[in-house]
């Protein structure tokens, strides 16, 4: 496992448990706002002359996606100096990995600590951190009840041992303490056979007093003229998208297309790190906050853009207003499943309840995890009419969504 995967997967960890940034001034916010009429595009020339000015040597090939020529003897001369040097060279993700540890309790280290150990090339100075360092070859002492039985559990790799916390299995939180429930005898004494008879005569929906029959909502039944980012979904352009999507699903999945979208999604992460602030909005965390703008926009990158709309234009759209819609569709849809838990946590993240939490820690690990925290309020904005209009066809959202395993275009859906 490299450096750069064990950070991201801590910090995924700490985003998703503790939404701990400011968001709403932040400058974090314009990298995950998209213009599909005005925002520009690099080329994919542009593209790959970035990424091939990452390496610090001659590789003797113009780019990994079109592999040519022999390989340089010299890096090996070069890469065997590097372990003569008795001169420290820091590692480039040190500070953010030290301040993402730091975020855990103490208890805690002993199910983290062991897999750092086996990383190869780890920081020493990570690995002599005070608790750390104790963790060396050692087992956890602080094991669930329900993995206590595994047989030959003490053979488990340490990347696992985030599995024996009692806290990863269900049910844990039922055996902390909590305040009794009284008990009272109710003073009208249930009898189910008047339920059922109410039940056969009155159907559900019309039990509360006063009901009355609602009215139809004759512009939710019509489509949005001209859709931008600005306009409001109707029930009608949510059934247009959903008509679209296994089309979509089907054309990403060719062989031709799926080379040319990942090969352009590559090289967009190494292109966007070029900016101050945008390096630390992940690429793939902008894929999935809008995964259907960018998808627009990595089609016209590689040149698929006709194709693409070739899909949706038999349901009355154009490609930037499919990429519009498909969003708004996206994000109302992870608001409608949203627990109260959520929205009452994005709610104090707004507010800036958590703002002065990470002021003593790095730059570095801050902006990553501000930009994260942007990302999480970003994914869920959604107002109450596209909400509204997304409930009336989640069903069959609900049944394809869970066909592709919960992910949208190659991306997850939801951030948990």
């Amino acid at each position: 496992m490299s450096n750069k995967k064990l950070i991201l997967g801590i910090v995924a960890m700490l985003v998703l448990s503790a939404f701990s940034a400011k968001a709403d001034n932040s400058d974090f916010a314009k990298f995950y706002e998209i213009d599909l009429e005005n925002d520009p595009l690099p080329t994919m020339a542009e593209l790959e002359e970035t990424f091939n000015k990452k390496s610090n040597y001659d590789r003797k090939f113009s780019s990994p996606f079109e592999l040519v020529g022999d390989f340089n003897p010299e890096v090996a001369a070069i890469i065997a100096a590097y372990g003569h040097q008795e001169k420290r060279i820091k590692p480039a993700d040190e500070d953010l990995l030290i301040d993402a540890i730091k975020q855990f309790p103490p208890r805690y280290y002993q199910y983290i600590g062991p897999q750092l150990f086996e990383v190869p090339g780890m920081s020493e100075k990570i690995l002599n951190m005070p608790g750390i360092k104790e963790t060396k070859n050692k087992f956890p002492t602080r094991i669930a009840e329900q993995a206590k039985n595994i047989e030959n559990l003490d053979f488990l790799s340490p990347s696992l041992y985030f599995i024996l916390m009692p806290e990863a299995w269900p049910g844990y939180e039922n055996n902390l303490e909590d305040h009794p429930t009284p008990f009272y005898i109710p003073k009208v004494k249930y009898n189910p056979e008047f339920y059922a008879f109410v039940k056969k005569m009155v159907p559900s929906k019309e039990y509360m007093p006063g009901y009355k029959a609602p009215k139809q909502n004759a512009r939710d039944n019509m489509r949005t003229l001209y859709p931008d980012a600005n306009t409001v979904l109707t029930a009608a352009d949510v059934k247009a998208f959903t008509d679209t999507l296994d089309k979509v699903e089907d054309w990403l999945q060719e062989p031709t297309t799926q080379y040319l979208i990942y090969k352009v999604d590559t090289l967009l992460t190494v292109y966007e790190q070029q900016d101050e602030m945008g390096k630390y909005a992940y690429t793939e965390v902008r894929n999935i906050v809008n995964p259907c703008a960018r998808l627009v926009q990595k089609a016209k990158i590689a040149g698929k853009d006709q194709e693409l709309a070739k899909l949706v234009v038999p349901n009355g759209f154009s490609l930037n207003e499919w990429g519009y819609t498909c969003d708004k569709v996206v994000h109302a849809y992870r608001l409608s499943h949203a627990d109260y838990g959520t929205v009452q946590t994005l709610r104090l993240f707004q507010r800036g309840i958590y703002d002065d939490i990470y002021g003593k820690f790095s730059p570095q690990f801050r902006n990553s995890q501000q930009s994260m925290m942007q990302a999480v309020i970003k994914s869920y904005q959604a107002p109450l009419r596209d909400v509204l209009a997304v409930k009336k066809n989640r069903p069959e959202l609900d049944k394809k969504i869970k066909n592709r395993k919960f992910e949208i275009f190659g991306h997850p859906m939801f951030f948990n």
